[in-house]
């Protein structure tokens, strides 16, 4: 199964972000199921203007739609998990 952060880089690649930015992109799962998208701040500005478009530029909205989709199908499903072994953990299945 490819990383998240390997997703996220195919779906950045197809909307023809530059490859420079596409390879600063990681992501990562916070200890509540949270998904963000980690890059340097020195970044922030190009990736910011990629993502919510210019004065005159068209947004080419990459980040928001993977974190929204990632976070619906990813966080029940981390929950069910910790939930399931927090359950064996305890001897209840």
């Amino acid at each position: 199964m490819p990383s998240l952060t390997s997703l996220l880089h195919s779906l950045a690649q197809a909307s023809e972000w530059p490859i420079e930015i596409i390879n600063l992109l990681s992501v990562s799962v916070d200890d509540s199921y949270n998904v963000h998208v980690d890059y340097p701040q020195e970044a922030a500005e190009e990736i910011e203007n990629l993502e919510y478009g210019t004065f005159g530029g068209i947004p080419n909205a990459v980040i928001r739609p993977f974190v929204s989709r990632a976070q619906s199908s990813l966080k029940p499903v981390l929950e069910e998990i910790t939930v399931g072994k927090m359950m064996r953990d305890m001897g209840i299945l």
